[in-house]
């Protein structure tokens, strides 16, 4: 789903304009935005963080004005991600302006949304739970789908982006 994800990218791009502080896993769905999103303005910055590896890296070749931070962590094998407690702990104390997550299911008539793997949703969560504004990317084929682990609920997001747009979801429970 090439093609889709460089348009969520591109909406996910323009979404993040002004943005400070922003906290980015590590999926095939968010990994195009960093080749697209725009530097900051001359005299600004742009603090960024990911436990993606080939994230962190090409958002670091891109541009001197990205802060880019890594995230502390084991590497997963399959998913190219820092996972596991030392990840969660890294974040202790941070806050972003916004958050980017993508998931591998989403079942809107339920509210809730699931990952593929038993490691990534500790890390989304501690990303989410860090944001201001917390979007859900994810391309149209994980709609009505699900998957073995639960990130969450819709309610937990603001911004649901596919690559028809961005659309805004019910505001979020109070916690």
């Amino acid at each position: 789903h090439a093609a889709a994800k460089g348009r969520i990218a591109q909406h996910l791009a323009r979404l993040l304009g002004g943005a400070r502080t922003v906290a980015l896993d590590a999926s095939s769905t968010v990994y195009p935005l960093a080749h697209i999103l725009p530097a900051p303005a001359r005299g600004r910055a742009c603090f960024l963080i990911t436990n993606g590896i080939p994230l962190f890296l090409e958002l670091r070749r891109r541009s001197p004005a990205f802060h880019v931070a890594l995230t502390g962590g084991e590497p997963h094998p399959r998913t190219d991600s820092l996972v596991w407690p030392l990840a969660v702990k890294s974040l202790e104390g941070l806050r972003f302006d916004v958050a980017v997550v993508s998931a591998a299911g989403v079942m809107e008539d339920e509210g809730a949304v699931f990952d593929s793997t038993a490691e990534g949703p500790a890390v989304k969560q501690a990303f989410l739970a860090r944001a201001t504004r917390r979007i859900l990317a994810v391309d149209r084929s994980k709609l009505g789908n699900t998957a073995p682990y639960p990130l969450g609920s819709l309610a937990d997001f603001d911004v649901l982006v596919t690559e028809d747009g961005p659309r805004e979801l019910p505001r979020r429970r109070v916690r």
